[in-house]
């Protein structure tokens, strides 16, 4: 079973940028936090954080519906009408999503940074992800502009912050190096895009309100799981200990990371089986070999490996790998009924109350258990979810699969 040039192509690039946004905040992290003191470097996550989720509103989940809609047309034009329109929701959402951030940080640092500081990187890292537009590339199939920028950028916001950031007096530096990494890459996509597709942006207001309610359904399936997996993580900081915490969020840390590769794959063949050049049974395939690797490792070779990185005294590290092990396997399972089956049939609304379903139960039991036990809890409840997402994704799956192919 041969993947093709395409999805090879689109894989290497999406888990390019993955890898880059996963090590450069390991390579920094001992430098900042010890240059800009605690209070300097939470200042400087806190930028970092918001902008995450200023992007997902921004995006609106496009990278789902806007992929899938200029993956199903070869025709230039219309994947160019189509490139308007979600650039335009997106623009309208980004606007939305800098008001949002700038009130927010400021509210939280406004007497250490002026407002003036805060909506100039605002602005400007918002309008670098905007020009960005991965979601055309994903959807095109055309990673490796996006993948190559992206280590560009994220090279000069290295240099900036080890060359130029020498003390606590350096934080405004700090965070204007994500600025320039995020307006930089955009603005050469940008560019790249003019020159290699002749797409001029051009606002369309005319379906506005229609793409917005096409998106709808997928955007709430896509916010659904930070039930599950990025609110814990706040109570559970505030009940355990720091060492329980840590032993915690390095392992959730190291299955997060074993799973974005697994989801960055089913992305890149996404738009494949939205054509119909590729299968589902194709991405599953692959997406639960990829599932093994890491679970045989974590299994028979879980308590070396994590004493070679990070030494003794992370035994409880081990052993919440072992138990959330079973969870990378279910991620695959589900990243392939997600992107193999229910999104490229256009099935928004069952992808959207399954999440809801097994997000919202699983919290219910996760948040008691948490309250109980602590991080051990926040660990059924991962498990937990994702073994519902399965149960509940394969069940409508083979209730509705003889229906999609008729």
């Amino acid at each position: 079973m041969e993947l093709d040039k395409k999805i090879i192509s689109s894989f290497t690039g999406l888990a390019l940028i993955n890898a880059l946004n996963i090590i450069v905040p390991i390579i920094t992290m001992p430098y900042l936090s010890r240059i800009l003191t605690p209070a300097g470097y939470g200042v400087f996550l806190l930028f970092s954080s918001v902008y995450v989720f200023s992007f997902i509103i921004m995006d609106y989940s496009s990278n789902i519906t806007g992929v899938r809609s200029i993956a199903s047309e070869s025709n230039i034009e219309v994947q160019k009408n189509i490139f308007f329109e979600v650039q335009s929701l997106r623009l309208v959402f980004g606007v939305i999503s800098f008001f949002l951030s700038v009130i927010y940080i400021d509210h939280i640092v406004g007497e250490s940074l002026s407002i003036a500081f805060i909506m100039l990187n605002v602005a400007l890292t918002n309008i670098g992800y905007y020009f960005t537009a991965s979601w055309y590339h994903q959807g095109t199939q055309n990673m490796t502009a996006v993948a190559v920028t992206s280590c560009l950028a994220r090279t000069i916001q290295l240099l900036i912050l080890f060359l130029l950031v020498d003390n606590m007096g350096d934080l405004n530096i700090a965070i204007l190096s994500i600025t320039i990494s995020f307006f930089s890459m955009g603005f050469i996509i940008e560019l790249y895009r003019r020159k290699r597709f002749k797409l001029y942006f051009r606002f369309r207001s005319d379906n506005l309100i229609k793409n917005c309610k096409k998106g709808y359904d997928t955007f709430i399936g896509d916010f659904a799981p930070n039930l599950y997996s990025n609110l814990p993580p706040l109570l559970i900081g505030l009940i355990v200990s720091p060492a329980a915490f840590a032993a915690y969020s390095l392992s959730m840390r190291i299955i997060n990371i074993a799973g974005s590769f697994q989801l960055m794959f089913a992305k890149a063949v996404y738009p494949s089986v939205v054509n119909g050049t590729t299968g589902f049974k194709k991405i599953i395939f692959f997406n639960v070999a990829l599932s093994l690797i890491p679970i045989l490792i974590i299994t028979f070779f879980g308590k070396e490996v994590i004493q070679f990185f990070l030494g003794a005294g992370y035994e409880s590290t081990v052993t919440y790998l072992k138990w959330l092990a079973p969870s990378i396997l279910f991620a695959g399972v589900i990243f392939s009924l997600t992107y193999g089956f229910f999104l490229p049939n256009k099935l928004d609304k069952v992808f959207r109350n399954v999440s809801l379903i097994a997000s919202i139960l699983s919290a219910c039991i996760g948040y008691v258990c948490i309250y109980y036990i602590g991080a051990v809890g926040a660990i059924i409840m991962f498990v937990l979810a994702r073994l519902l997402f399965v149960i509940l994704f394969t069940y409508n799956y083979f209730k509705l699969k003889n229906i999609v192919n008729q």
